[in-house]
């Protein structure tokens, strides 16, 4: 073989693997199909959730879809193996009773469907957990309950929570530590959510408890919306001297704070950076780009009252 043909030869090689590392530099990045199952999109804050996961999964270039499952688990459990038949690459859980999931996760890690929480709690099997911390979110506005009564001599509260779900539990938990340094405040009653009615049966708790313990002081909720109930019964009872603190930030919540009503405090989430994470973590996860070393992934909250409402409503 002469010289000359060598040289066409070599560089009809170094051509082609230029051309193949070209088409390898460019490739089209692969596109994933994930799902996202809630247990409802009712309230404020679980709107925003759903609205918001959909979004970031379609401007990181993938395939969303989503099921609600009117706060019934196994209507959720079906939902989930319904993602697993549809192709799923990887499913988000959305703020359900992931306890009862332990099954449905099991059949995802055999058949290689990721899986991730948005305030669902862990499970073994599940990649991770993205949430603000419930334990310090509830510490914060346990804290400022407590504060408010023992400037009062101590006092009376109301607790409504749920015992199903983690993110309760555990805000419920919190609540418990702070008042062991509060022996003059007392929970002289609990409810539990109702999922099916909760603003509702939260109004009608709070009237029951006015009869019942017409000396209460503050009601403790887990969370905003059962909160906007009490906060109606009590405006309604024209009981101006009880408040209420719950967490989540949700806007009607925010404008009873800014005009000093019975809603006292909540703590402000972040359910677009909440959202906007958990997407991101997961799709760098499906790229090998991201190993999660803990399970719980927390995102920032704050306590807003009064004093600094201003900073987070800017509404009338």
């Amino acid at each position: 073989m002469s010289k000359k043909m060598q040289r066409f030869m070599a560089a009809s090689v170094l051509g082609i693997l230029l051309i193949m590392s070209l088409g390898t530099a460019y490739a089209a990045p692969k596109k994933y199909k994930i799902g996202f199952v809630v247990t409802s999109t009712e309230g404020e804050i679980n709107a925003i959730y759903y609205e918001e996961v959909l979004k970031r999964i379609k401007e990181r270039g993938h395939n969303a879809v989503a099921a609600s499952s009117n706060n019934d688990d196994e209507m959720y459990i079906k939902n989930v193996e319904n993602m697993f038949q549809s192709g799923c690459d990887a499913v988000i859980l959305g703020y359900g009773r992931t306890e009862s999931c332990k099954g449905v996760i099991e059949q995802a890690h055999k058949k290689g469907v990721a899986i991730a929480g948005l305030y669902a709690g862990y499970v073994d099997g599940m990649l991770f957990d993205v949430a603000a911390n419930d334990f310090a979110m509830s510490s914060m506005m346990s804290k400022y309950l407590a504060e408010r009564l023992r400037a009062k001599g101590g006092g009376k509260i109301a607790v409504i929570f749920s015992d199903d779900r983690y993110w309760s539990r555990a805000r419920r938990h919190a609540l418990d530590a702070v008042l062991k340094e509060y022996p003059d405040i007392k929970v002289v009653s609990e409810h539990a959510v109702n999922w099916g009615n909760m603003r509702d049966d939260a109004m009608q708790y709070a009237q029951n408890t006015l009869l019942a313990h017409p000396d209460i002081d503050a009601f403790w909720c887990c969370f905003d919306l059962p909160g906007l109930g009490i906060a109606q019964a009590l405006q309604a009872a024209r009981r101006k001297d009880v408040f209420v603190v719950g967490i989540d930030g949700d806007t009607e919540a925010l404008s009873l704070i800014s005009k000093g009503a019975n809603f006292a405090a909540t703590v402000k989430q972040n359910p677009e950076l909440i959202a906007k994470t958990t997407v991101d973590r997961l799709v760098d996860y499906l790229d090998g780009k991201f190993k999660p070393v803990t399970r719980s992934i927390d995102v920032e909250a704050s306590l807003v009252t009064i004093d600094n409402v201003r900073d987070f409503y800017k509404g009338r």
